[in-house]
């Protein structure tokens, strides 16, 4: 059986200890089951640090604990679309800007222009079966310690 979700049953104390833990382990939505209500039990501060998709209370009705889990299970795996989304525009990003210094590298070593520069990188890529990002930046390194 592969769980859904993860339910964490502990105190307000316990949740700031458990928040590293929570936040390393992102494999699935995590929900709070506080039944732990007391006066101490909110943090001060609005933020709570907690890596937490939804907070169920054991008064909820099943219908509510349902919603409830709907409703945090749609934010998380937008949440992680988002972030795998925002790492791949960042690994393409990365590579602009090392494709970019490449060509400027070409351009002043071979006396060519930026055009010819970005085909030559393109063709490299392909001859040596790599992403162009990578080409780019391993002539980039090579420049750099050649000319310091």
């Amino acid at each position: 059986m592969i769980a859904d979700v993860a339910v964490i049953h502990a105190p307000a104390p316990e949740m700031l200890k458990l928040q590293h833990a929570l936040t390393g382990t992102r494999k699935l939505p995590i929900f709070w089951l506080n039944s732990f209500l007391d006066k101490d039990a909110k943090p001060e501060q609005e933020d709570w640090g907690f890596a937490l998709d939804g907070l169920l209370f054991p008064t909820m009705c099943p219908t509510e604990m349902g919603y409830a889990l709907s409703f945090g299970i749609h934010g998380w795996k937008q949440r992680k679309r988002w972030a795998e989304e925002k790492a791949s525009l960042s690994l393409r990003l990365e590579e602009r800007k090392w494709i970019d210094q490449a060509k400027a590298v070409l351009s002043e070593i071979k006396g060519i222009s930026e055009n010819e520069a970005y085909d030559f990188l393109r063709k490299q890529a392909m001859n040596e079966r790599k992403r162009i990002g990578e080409v780019a930046a391993n002539i980039v390194k090579v420049y750099q310690l050649i000319h310091g």
